[in-house]
């Protein structure tokens, strides 16, 4: 999908109302260039920069692996230390299921909620009772996101987060 033929053919048939609310709404205080067509440009240019590099594409592709990994085996462990016992094969379709939604999803801003309704909803599609399903989502949700906010906030923060903040609003208050 990142190709940049797809992406312009995809702009292209765009309905104009389409154009208008979602993808001419793309801003960037480093370019001069507004709207969707310069996004093209630069995902063109980081995916042929990304085939220059195998190892960091084949790193970045295990990280996602074990992201996905950890959240599976979070859910599991959720739902044994709430006395659940789901299989392995049930927690990981739930996973597949999840992590399909989110990456097709476009309507909801960062995909906020998908990853709790869906699990929720496939674990009580398994049988779990919809209050220890939700109960194994919030567990999950809170283990895999929330503590990875505490932990690298400050670190990001520590890191150039503020210069790349100070760079968008000073270009703003121009």
């Amino acid at each position: 999908m990142l190709n940049t033929r797809f992406l312009s053919y995809i702009y292209g048939k765009s309905p104009q109302w389409a154009k208008k609310r979602f993808f001419d709404k793309f801003h960037d205080p480093e370019s001069k260039e507004e709207g969707f067509r310069p996004v093209i440009g630069e995902v063109g240019e980081s995916v042929k920069a990304l085939s220059g590099h195998k190892l960091y594409s084949a790193l970045a592709f295990g990280m996602l692996m074990f992201h996905w990994a950890a959240g599976a085996v979070t859910a599991y462990l959720s739902a044994v230390a709430l006395g659940v016992h789901i299989d392995v094969a049930t927690v990981v379709f739930a996973f597949a299921v999840v992590e399909f939604i989110q990456q097709v999803n476009i309507f909801i801003p960062s995909g906020l909620g998908v990853l709790d309704a869906g699990l929720t909803g496939v674990f009580v599609l398994a049988g779990v009772p919809l209050s220890t399903a939700a109960a194994i989502s919030l567990l999950t949700r809170i283990s895999t996101y929330w503590l990875k906010v505490l932990i690298c906030a400050p670190i990001a923060m520590g890191y150039g987060y503020k210069n790349i903040l100070n760079k968008y609003f000073k270009d703003e208050m121009k």
